[in-house]
């Protein structure tokens, strides 16, 4: 008798233990989250840094189901540290997978939808283009390992143009420059990341400019990654004449978060592809030759 009552205190010893771990298991852990794109938590979209009250959007997913969907968490002071309704871990041993996407549409708890939008002149500005210089990441995390640091990527492609002088002309007296051959509308999927040209015609994308310095980059154009029909090509207007270049991509592709950097001489009778290269954003280099029309 007197083993047997010793035999039962110590499963109920150990009962109490079992009780205590799988109460401290189920104690919830807040997850943390901070952000960057390519390894820097100061860079963000259109290459600037985070500013202060940009916002993402989380949905986490445990096997197939989630638990939080669209949340919306923000950069207060624009250092890539985000808060916003906290999202916990519950089961020690679980992962959960985080997707994040910027920049956040909307609402809160309900899954966005596909987001629909253009790339024409007037988006291609300062202000406008990181409304659709989308980014996306997706991370594991669980109890143990809380803190969540997404890595963003962008979804879309990049061209960025050097212009130089040449014989006889100085780019200073550039009015404008097109590119033709591109569609200028698209989705990016904030589940997915993927960010596409719709199937449509191509168009004209004009920029006005004025004081253009010669080695230079001017700020970038922003589009959705597409096939292109041949080659793109770009026009230059300068004092009323028009030169003709064509721009070519390895593949006839413009692929997703690579910058496609092109430089131009301009001379008096024509212009010239003098350098290409491919960054990331992804780098890679093409050709083409110019002549005045």
């Amino acid at each position: 008798m007197k083993k047997f009552l010793l035999l039962a205190a110590a499963t109920l010893a150990l009962a109490a233990c079992t009780n205590d771990d799988e109460y401290v298991d189920n104690t919830p852990v807040a997850a943390r989250i901070t952000a960057g794109i390519g390894n820097s938590v100061s860079s963000r979209a259109a290459g600037t840094a985070w500013a202060k009250g940009d916002k993402i959007g989380i949905t986490t997913l445990r096997g197939d189901e989630s638990k939080y969907v669209n949340m919306e968490y923000t950069t207060e002071n624009g250092d890539g540290k985000f808060a916003g309704t906290p999202m916990y871990f519950q089961d020690a041993q679980a992962e959960v997978t985080f997707t994040a996407y910027y920049p956040f549409t909307g609402t809160e708890g309900t899954a966005p939808d596909i987001v629909e939008n253009n790339t024409r002149a007037d988006q291609q500005t300062p202000e406008n283009q990181p409304t659709f210089d989308y980014l996306w990441d997706n991370r594991v995390g669980k109890k143990g390992q809380p803190n969540i640091n997404f890595e963003f990527a962008h979804r879309m492609s990049k061209i960025t143009m050097t212009f130089q002088d040449g014989e006889g002309t100085h780019v200073n007296k550039i009015e404008s420059y097109s590119f033709d051959g591109l569609v200028l509308e698209g989705t990016f999927d904030p589940a997915t990341g993927e960010a596409k040209a719709k199937k449509m015609d191509t168009e004209k994308l004009t920029l006005n400019v004025n004081n253009v310095v010669s080695g230079s980059a001017r700020p970038s154009i922003i589009v959705y990654p597409q096939t292109t029909a041949g080659q793109v090509v770009l026009h230059i207007v300068k004092e009323g004449q028009t030169y003709k270049c064509e721009l070519a991509f390895p593949g006839g592709e413009l692929r997703s978060g690579t910058d496609y950097q092109y430089t131009i001489r301009l001379n008096k009778t024509d212009a010239q592809v003098t350098e290409s290269k491919i960054n990331p954003w992804s780098s890679q280099t093409g050709s083409g030759d110019a002549t005045m029309e």
